[in-house]
């Protein structure tokens, strides 16, 4: 049995190290590159590092709440932690797919499949959601932000 404040810990633990890590990213690597510098439109770091600081935030309220509603009984199943460690799994073969397939192919799979393991269970509202969705995200991000999303090995691009 794994304590539930110890399962707690170490996935704070992950999220302090992610940020640390995007920071050292900005402050090294991105700055020597000239593009951690400048306004929100034309400084590449604006984004990344406005995440890693609301984690941080984040992070710092569920300290706080974990701390003050903490019972020294309560311990976690590791059969609870299947759910969570598959989905983690999940997104990282997505973010390998990305290079691979691209975003257009490899977004309403991983999709479906969140949709699929959080208990929905009708195959064509699931595959319908996930197509649609990640159809609306690529418009807004490709026509209204301009960025380029993945097109994997074979280049998959949709002309809007």
């Amino acid at each position: 049995m794994l304590k539930r404040i110890h399962a707690e810990i170490m996935v704070i633990a992950f999220f302090v190290a992610l940020t640390a890590i995007v920071f050292q990213q900005i402050y090294t690597s991105m700055t020597e590159q000239g593009i951690a510098s400048g306004g929100a439109y034309d400084n590449a770091a604006a984004y990344p590092k406005a995440l890693a600081s609301l984690i941080i935030v984040l992070l710092v309220i569920q300290a706080f709440i974990s701390k003050a509603t903490r019972s020294q009984s309560s311990e976690t199943r590791w059969r609870e932690l299947i759910k969570p460690g598959v989905l983690v799994c999940l997104f990282a073969g997505y973010l390998i797919g990305l290079q691979v397939v691209g975003y257009h192919l490899a977004t309403p799979i991983m999709l479906a499949s969140i949709l699929f393991l959080t208990g929905v269970r009708h195959i064509w509202s699931a595959v319908i959601f996930a197509l649609a969705s990640s159809l609306l995200f690529a418009f807004f991000f490709e026509k209204f932000l301009k960025v380029v999303l993945p097109g994997g090995l074979w280049q998959l691009n949709v002309a809007w």
